[in-house]
């Protein structure tokens, strides 16, 4: 009885170990799955430059002088944006990332056009370093496209009906900004190919 009452006692123990440890590994995965969603608040103008000065002491440590000379970039537009524009908001501190990423998006096509792969790194190095401070931009560029193909948008004529769509899709209103911005590239898309 007492060797029946030992082996029903650990069964238990083991059960119980084994509840324990999916519990938590379903806590784990679910903080990893809400720490892989990213935040798509810039924030105030002031907290974003704190996360950049932060980012900044980071990579200094970490020796990263590529991620360093960008993000010193990104602090000035910001500050000197601060100048000019009374009111900054973070949909101001959002088009100005996004013409970082376009600019250097624009500046990696012509370097590797003239077989300059070096050049074109450090564009890239921009690209990636600005867009984890955006919102993910391939599924919204993805999410554009797909909505002004649904318009029947044929030419630049038909923005402002792809514009509409893009407001009606209940994106977030930077969300929207992001989406905009690739409608160039979605006319240019259009045009037959030389």
């Amino acid at each position: 009885l007492r060797k029946m009452n030992a082996r029903s006692l650990i069964n238990t123990f083991k059960n119980q170990r084994i509840t324990s440890s999916s519990h938590l590994s379903i806590r784990n995965a679910n903080a990893s799955s809400r720490s892989s969603i990213r935040n798509l608040s810039l924030g105030t103008p002031e907290s974003f430059t704190a996360k950049i000065n932060a980012d900044l002491v980071t990579a200094m440590k970490e020796q990263a002088k590529g991620k360093v000379s960008v993000l010193r970039k990104m602090k000035s537009q910001i500050q000197l944006q601060s100048k000019e524009v009374a009111g900054l908001t973070e949909i101001n501190i959002l088009k100005s990332l996004l013409k970082m990423v376009q600019q250097a998006q624009e500046t990696q096509k012509i370097m590797l056009t003239n077989d300059r792969k070096d050049l074109a790194e450090k564009e890239k190095e921009i690209i990636d370093v600005v867009s984890e401070y955006l919102p993910e931009l391939d599924k919204l560029k993805d999410k554009a496209m797909e909505l002004a193909r649904q318009t029947g948008a044929t030419s630049p004529k038909d923005t402002k009906k792809v514009i509409q769509a893009i407001e009606a899709s209940g994106a977030t209103p930077l969300d929207q900004i992001v989406m905009k911005s690739f409608l160039n590239e979605f006319f240019e898309s259009l045009q037959p190919k030389k």
